[in-house]
């Protein structure tokens, strides 16, 4: 009896607690029922995959919640999408943080979704769960829900799933996306063995255009061309699937740990496997069909990738020196279709060390492979942060000796033919990140490649013979000019040299906002508006090849030197959070001639319409 006047009290309070601000309540004692919901509601934890402590998310609505209305997954800043929520992303800010290992390829296909070890990990003190849906152009829509809850206070599971349907920006490009994804971790009571594990599934199904070709009808704005579905597209009758499946778990088991904290000397695994297939078929071949006589050419291929990892690791408790491991790994990937199968092999020697608190934290980690198709590579990784006063720093660095990919040693398809014996590419980085509070900060990356492989202007993959530098500089700033009124604004400088021209990224890219925050009913209803634009200096944007799913080079075309605006609106009742976005507000007053890729226009006017809810299971 006593617990349904517990759950009946708990319903009553939700209800009265329905309009009202999150807030984080410290004191834990003597709590009213509302209070207590409050504190569950709130109470929401998260870490990602190396992550030795939880943070707080906050829950209340803020300037910029827009930027990812699923707030399970990252800001897209510097990505635009090719077509209309469901197609690969065309990236205009430079990020390489490839592991090296045995690597199938499809970087660039697979570039915009989700890994595994990419996910958070959750607590909560009540189940929670929520849905989210957004309208997109002409018929596009998103829909998507999670659940997370707490088995016990050891014991978590997440699940995520999310589907988009879109029409995409011209005719004949129909797409649909599945993604699911999960984590849970377990501990036990005596904290010796604890588990965490990560699974990301993403599928994408439809038909690939290859993109317009009457670039002067669609980039004039006087032009009869008024319907985006009248311009032509390059191909007919082509259709693509590509889908991957990524597991990654990690155990440790601790036997000399403290009854109440983690510490001690012990054992540890890591282990994941990855599964990609991607295929192509089209009424146009692009080379010739090699290798049938029909209608239509099919260039496929699917990847397999594994890893496995085992050693000592040892936890102090001190905050200091919190975390050391050493151990050992073998990794095998195989790449094939129908007509070749290759595969690789790499076994290697692997070390972390680690200190973390409130004010600091530092790692260093690395990798040396002692045989098989990567002998000789390596990988070494450093970070610290620190606090000081309402400053925040981060130094970062990266060093690698690394063989190509699979796709690029050796390609046999319909529409293409490959075989490459390319040497070892060197890659360094260097950088740091100054911040103030949550109202700026400013990042510096210096990179160089030496021997980069890229795809020439053919889709061919090539190797240059000297290097090629990165010079990235950015700023971000939250600066409120009003009590009510906020600027924001993102800038990324990009300088690039090398013997040869083939890193080809905006020099300039900026997103910055005019927002004002509301708040009205006391409080029951808060709410942000304003207009945020997108702008990206001109360049030679690299064209996408939907044979084989990689970006690959071209001087035909420059794309960017447009301002994208958007109209913004979130507003806040109780746990739901309701968006309003229309997109490219601006066409028709501006040039017409907005391309995420090249031939790949973005959307026309567009009104979206997006909630966010979430609520107790």
């Amino acid at each position: 009896m006593k617990k349904w006047l517990l759950h009946i009290a708990f319903l009553l309070a939700t209800v009265h607690a329905f309009g009202q601000t999150d807030t984080v309540t410290t004191d834990t004692t003597a709590l009213s029922p509302r209070d207590s919901v409050i504190q569950a509601y709130s109470a929401l934890r998260y870490r990602n995959w190396s992550d030795l402590q939880y943070r707080p998310i906050d829950s209340t609505i803020a300037v910029g919640n827009h930027w990812n209305l699923n707030e399970w997954t990252r800001d897209i800043y510097g990505q635009l999408s090719m077509a209309n929520l469901a197609t690969p992303l065309a990236f205009l800010v430079h990020e390489n943080e490839n592991e090296i290992g045995v690597r199938s390829g499809f970087e660039s296909y697979y570039r915009g979704w989700d890994n595994a070890k990419d996910l958070r990990f959750y607590d909560v003190k009540a189940p929670l769960s929520g849905v989210r849906y957004l309208s997109g152009y002409q018929t596009g829509q998103l829909f998507g829900g999670y659940f997370t809850a707490n088995v016990n206070e050891r014991f978590n599971i997440f699940l995520d799933y999310e589907r988009v349907a879109a029409r995409g920006n011209y005719f004949s490009q129909d797409n649909l996306y599945d993604r699911i994804n999960s984590t849970s971790h377990y501990r036990t009571q005596n904290n010796k063995y604890s588990i965490q594990g990560a699974l990301t599934w993403n599928n994408n199904t439809g038909r690939e255009s290859g993109g317009i070709t009457d670039e002067t009808g669609f980039s004039n704005p006087d032009s009869l061309i008024t319907d985006r579905e009248l311009v032509n597209v390059r191909f007919y009758n082509s259709f693509f699937e590509a889908r991957r499946f990524e597991l990654a778990i990690e155990q440790e088991y601790l036997p000399f740990a403290d009854s109440t904290e983690a510490k001690g000397i012990g054992l540890y695994h890591e282990g994941e496997i990855t599964s990609s297939e991607r295929i192509f078929r089209g009424a146009d071949s692009v080379l010739g069909n090699y290798f049938i006589d029909s209608t239509f050419t099919n260039d496929s291929a699917y990847s397999v990738v594994t890893n496995q990892e085992v050693g000592l690791v040892f936890k102090s408790g001190y905050k200091a020196f919190t975390y050391a491991k050493v151990g050992a790994g073998y990794r095998y990937g195989q790449l094939g279709n129908d007509y070749f199968l290759r595969s690789e092999t790499a076994l290697y020697l692997s070390a972390e060390l680690r200190g973390e608190d409130e004010k600091y934290a530092w790692i260093v980690d690395g990798k040396y492979y002692v045989a098989g198709t990567q002998i000789g590579a390596f990988d070494v990784n450093g970070r610290v942060q620190f606090d000081i006063g309402q400053f925040d720093f981060e130094g970062f660095a990266r060093f690698q000796q690394q063989t190509p990919s699979l796709q690029s040693e050796e390609w046999y398809a319909n529409d293409f033919i490959w075989n490459n014996d390319f040497l070892s590419t060197y890659y360094q980085k260097l950088g740091g990140k100054l911040g103030y509070d949550r109202y700026a900060s400013f990042t510096l990356n210096l990179q160089n490649w030496s021997r980069p492989i890229y795809y020439d202007e053919q889709g061919l993959p090539q190797q240059i013979t000297g290097a090629m530098q990165l010079v990235q500089a950015e700023l971000d700033l939250q600066i409120p000019i009003l009590s009510w009124l906020t600027v924001t604004s993102r800038s990324t400088l990009q300088l690039t040299s090398g013997s040869e021209d083939i890193l080809r990224l905006p020099t300039f890219f900026n997103r910055s906002g005019l927002f004002g925050e509301w708040s009205v009913f006391d409080g029951a209803l808060k709410a942000y508006t304003g207009v945020e634009g997108t702008f990206y200096s001109s360049y030679q944007a690299n064209r996408y090849n939907p044979v084989t799913g990689v970006f690959v080079l071209q001087n035909n075309k420059s794309i960017g030197d447009f301002l994208y605006l958007n109209a913004i609106g979130g507003f806040r009742i109780g746990s739901a959070e309701i968006y309003v976005i229309w997109e490219n507000v601006a066409e028709g007053l501006l040039d017409r001639a907005y391309y995420a890729s090249p031939y790949y226009p973005l959307a026309d006017r567009t009104l979206h319409l997006g909630v966010k809810w979430r609520f107790f299971n």
